[in-house]
């Protein structure tokens, strides 16, 4: 599916902070959307009535500050999405808090358990290789979220397209703590 998020100011919509921009993105990586959308990239005309704030561009076509932030993000969910395309969507769980209609995180064979706010989702190639996309679920803070990994003897984080890096783990017995600091939102790809 494809997903359009919410980014001008609007009548009684307020403007984001960068933090829930990402988070909006970042969620919607992690229930396996394929495209994002911006509404809106164009500052719409002017009008009383709906009193339109800035959009990544003006209606004048001059860049906003949401231009950097968005070329900042698009730069990383690209990869991430072109990844994440060829991939099976199984699951999305939530750690420390669960959003309305979420499934509460339960610890399994891949991912035993989270400390910390996120939102975990779970995919997989043909090969079965687990990933996981895993999100800050504070859009005003950056955190540091924790998993623990049945069976890894490694991970790897997605940093650029087809840039797999190492991933800094804790040995455990039967597998790997994989601490990770998210700013605000943000989101991590592993495999």
């Amino acid at each position: 599916f494809w997903a359009i998020i919410q980014l001008v100011p609007h009548a009684t919509v307020r403007q984001l902070t960068e933090g829930e921009l990402a988070w909006q993105v970042s969620m919607l990586l992690a229930y396996g959307a394929r495209g994002v959308g911006y509404f809106t990239y164009w500052t719409p005309a002017p009008d009383l009535y709906l009193n339109w704030g800035p959009a990544i561009i003006t209606y004048d076509g001059v860049r906003t500050a949401w231009y950097d932030i968005v070329a900042r993000l698009n730069a990383r969910v690209l990869p991430a999405g072109e990844t994440l395309a060829g991939l099976t969507w199984l699951s999305t769980q939530h750690a420390g808090s669960q959003p309305l209609g979420g499934q509460a995180f339960r610890g399994d064979d891949w991912v035993s358990t989270v400390a910390g706010r996120a939102a975990v989702g779970r995919f997989t190639d043909a090969a079965g290789v687990p990933y996981l996309v895993v999100v800050n679920s504070d859009s005003l803070a950056a955190q540091a979220v924790t998993l623990t990994l049945v069976g890894a003897a490694g991970v790897s984080q997605l940093a650029a397209a087809n840039d797999w890096r190492p991933v800094s783990v804790e040995p455990q017995a039967g597998g790997v703590r994989v601490p990770l600091d998210l700013d605000a939102g943000d989101f991590a790809v592993l495999r």
